[in-house]
Formats: structure tokens, C-alpha cells, sequence
């Protein structure tokens, strides 16, 4: 991984640890039953986690793409594809169980661990179609 592209990779998982934090620093916002510091804990380490699930999971993806010796472009790049995609929903199911898991007081569909992992899904989502769409030549 490039040194920029890291860079990028873990500034945005620590931005939304830190936009986490902050958003339960307001008393009115933290869930029934919970404290200030558990909420603020749990709302940080859920793109950690997140983050670390993603990783591993691209890991199983890795050993996935499976091709014969003699194959051609396009099974290779039905190989790599099946390994992607793969990942992709994986990652989905991940984000959405860690945000069910971590925030659990807010389970509610107009709960805050909802929106986050719909949040986490369309970015995945929209990653993945972005994959898809053949760049136009200049």
C-alpha cells in the first residue's frame, strides 16, 4: 500500500473514531441507560473495528481467486471479480453486525448504530459500482 493511499486509509478511520467520540460528548444525544464514556468508547472503536474486519476479510477474498494455469484474461478477471464481490458483502454483513454489537442501545432503525452501518453500506456499495462502471478514455 502506497504511502499516500495508507495515509488516507487511516486518517478516515481515525476522523470518524473522532467525530464518534465527539458526538456523545453532548449528554442529550447519549442513549438510555449508558454513560457518557461508554457511548463515546463504543462510538470509537466501531470504525477500529470496523476497519480491522475489513482487513482480515479482504485477507479471505485473497484466498478466494483461484484460476487455472493456462487461463485466460477473462477468467482471471472473473476470479479476481468473485474475489472482490466477495469481500464487498462480507464487509457489509461485518459492519452491520459490529454496529448491532457495539451500539447496542441503538438498534432502533432511527438508531445511531443503523445509520452508521446504512452509512458503511452505501460507501461499500458505491465503491463496488464504482468498479464496475468502465472509466472513459480521454
Amino acid at each position: 500500500m502506497g504511502a499516500d493511499l495508507y495515509e488516507s486509509y487511516a486518517g478516515s478511520i481515525l476522523a470518524s473514531a473522532a467525530l464518534g467520540a465527539a458526538a456523545f460528548a453532548n449528554p442529550a444525544l447519549v442513549p438510555e441507560g449508558w454513560s457518557g464514556v461508554d457511548a463515546q468508547l463504543a462510538a470509537l472503536l466501531l470504525p477500529l473495528v470496523i476497519a480491522g474486519l475489513g482487513i482480515f476479510l479482504s485477507i479471505v477474498g485473497i484466498f478466494l481467486v483461484k484460476t487455472d494455469e493456462d487461463a485466460s484474461q477473462k477468467s482471471l478477471l472473473a476470479a479476481l471479480a468473485k474475489g472482490i464481490n466477495l469481500s464487498t458483502a462480507l464487509v457489509i454483513v461485518a459492519a452491520v453486525l459490529a454496529a448491532a454489537i457495539l451500539m447496542p442501545k441503538t438498534r432502533v432503525p432511527s438508531g445511531v448504530g443503523i445509520r452508521i452501518a446504512a452509512a458503511s453500506t452505501a460507501a461499500t456499495i458505491t465503491s463496488a459500482v464504482e468498479r464496475l462502471i468502465p472509466l472513459a478514455s480521454a
